[in-house]
């Protein structure tokens, strides 16, 4: 029997595609303005996540 270790069955490029897009979100999330949106309108919350990614781009 083969070991999968912690990707599982899963094929590897995928899990490391999904593996960045986690992390992305949970960086987005550590940033206040956009963990605790509850905003009406989509273009807004679309604004704050933007401006939030352009700081993490930015700092990196």
């Amino acid at each position: 029997m083969h070991s999968h270790g912690l990707l599982g069955r899963q094929h590897v490029p995928t899990a490391w595609k999904r593996n960045t897009i986690e992390r992305a979100i949970n960086r987005l999330k550590q940033h206040r303005a956009v963990a605790t949106r509850y905003d009406k309108r989509g273009y807004v919350l679309l604004g704050t996540a933007t401006a939030a990614a352009l700081v993490i781009w930015l700092r990196t």
